[in-house]
């Protein structure tokens, strides 16, 4: 079963649900089942890094990022920020993303309990 996540062009902060199905070569591949203005073929070929997910910091929880897509990996970068994150790579619910901080990128693997998945936020979601 797909997972289905909230994300949106970078460049627009219109947001829109797609179900990110998988990745390959150089595209993240998703269904937009429900788009009205996709008329024929739902599944749609995104390229890496053109799609965006906002990172939950609730209560000014950590949010880390992961070397590998578990929560067993190392944690490789630690933030309290909110973040735009660009979405790279998906394995089973974890995001692999590059966020922007102090002017450094930096990219690690984004667990699922820090993805937020309102796509019509205009900030990153926090309190």
């Amino acid at each position: 079963m797909p997972i289905c996540y909230s994300i949106y062009p970078i460049k627009s902060n219109t947001g829109r649900t797609f179900k990110l199905l998988y990745s390959e070569d150089e595209y993240l591949v998703v269904d937009a089942e429900g788009i009205n203005t996709i008329p024929h073929n739902r599944i749609l070929y995104i390229k890496k890094g053109s799609l965006a997910v906002h990172t939950i910091n609730f209560d000014g929880e950590k949010i880390h990022l992961h070397r590998n897509a578990h929560n067993d990996s190392d944690i490789i970068y630690t933030t309290q920020n909110s973040h735009i994150a660009s979405i790279y790579d998906i394995e089973n619910e974890w995001l692999y993303v590059k966020i922007t901080e102090d002017g450094e990128d930096i990219y690690g693997w984004l667990e699922p309990e820090m993805q937020c998945s309102y796509p019509f936020c205009d900030n990153p979601c926090s309190n």
